[in-house]
């Protein structure tokens, strides 16, 4: 890398690489004071240019050059690094955000998300046909796999709509699950899963479409009064989601938020889903004795999956083994606290 004076006008300022998702007018207008004054942003405060056949373009500076433009000045000092490739830029682009400068906003991360997953190297960031490898994103960008999954929750969502039809299709087409698992590129028991949960997902709202219209075939027979005494039978309150767990999770929501990424992605192919504030409310039922309506679905599935519990911590790290149960020993502290 070198620093080399160039005209403005060869240097070019591509949408492509400005991965900030806004400009901040304030700012340009701040440092094109200071050059008017006469400061220079010349050797480690240069900006980056890359050279890619014989053309300069910006990486890094955008704020810079743009206040240079506005003093009015012809040329400037810039880093130039000879790249072979338009993703070489790219990947410039996006490291130099991280470096220094102003911090990165939800937004400009998606910006960067967005530019990497319309590249030419995009399938290199899915772990199958239908799955974004966030922890690569992540060391790509250089940021947590918290801001990426953030960035990519829309796409997800919309990728997991498309499998989920995907799959339903090729089973209705007599397609075998080890078969569409082949075709999508992940393990058979993803698909054993998804084929499951879409399963129980029909029946369930089959069921409450069944159970709709019986509740409407009733009320019509029945009066007023009657009808509200069938809605106070009906009705199931849950004392589980208002439990001292569910409260302890509340006031600590930020610092559970810290560890989930790590679970997301080391479980991500096991036969359930299951996070840190699962953990905490599957133990202090477990060890504090707190009672379970059988009538609360949620919660009679989250505590016949107790054994996923030792099977995180057999297969997490040390540091975020080490952190849960910091984590669920605070909790069964407080809700012993709670309870009493």
């Amino acid at each position: 890398m070198t620093n080399t004076t160039l005209n403005l006008t060869q240097v070019i300022r591509s949408a492509s690489y400005q991965l900030r998702a806004k400009t901040d007018e304030s700012w340009i207008d701040e440092l094109a004071e200071m050059l008017k004054e006469g400061e220079q942003f010349s050797g480690t405060d240069a900006p980056t240019v890359a050279l890619h056949n014989n053309k300069y373009w910006l990486t890094d500076g955008f704020h810079r050059t743009a206040a240079a433009t506005q003093a009015g000045h012809e040329e400037m000092e810039f880093h130039v690094v000879e790249v072979e490739s338009e993703y070489d830029i790219l990947l410039m682009a996006i490291k130099a955000n991280g470096k220094h400068g102003k911090r990165n906003s939800s937004e400009d991360y998606k910006s960067m998300v967005e530019a990497l997953m319309v590249s030419e190297h995009a399938d290199t960031f899915m772990k199958h046909k239908f799955a974004i490898d966030t922890r690569k994103l992540a060391e790509t960008i250089g940021c947590s796999t918290r801001h990426v999954q953030k960035a990519t929750a829309t796409l997800r969502e919309s990728l997991q709509v498309d499998m989920d039809t995907f799959v339903l299709d090729r089973r209705a087409e007599g397609v075998s699950n080890n078969a569409i698992s082949k075709e999508i590129g992940c393990n058979s028991t993803t698909v054993d899963r998804l084929v499951t949960e879409l399963k129980q997902d029909t029946s369930a709202k089959r069921n409450s479409s069944e159970m709709q219209n019986t509740q409407l075939d009733t009320s019509a027979k029945r009066n007023s009064s009657e009808m509200q005494n069938t809605e106070t039978i009906n009705t199931i309150p849950s004392q589980h989601h208002d439990s001292p767990a569910d409260a302890f999770l509340a006031d600590n929501e930020d610092d559970f938020s810290l560890i989930d990424d790590e679970l997301h992605d080391t479980f991500d192919d096991v036969p359930f889903d299951i996070n840190s504030t699962d953990a905490v409310k599957l133990t202090s039922a477990k060890d504090l004795g707190d009672e379970v309506d059988p009538k609360d679905k949620q919660a009679v599935e989250m505590e016949s999956q107790h054994e996923a519990i030792e099977y995180m911590f057999n297969n997490m790290s040390k540091f975020t083994t080490n952190v849960l149960t910091s984590f669920i020993m605070q909790a069964q502290a407080e809700l012993k606290q709670r309870t009493n």
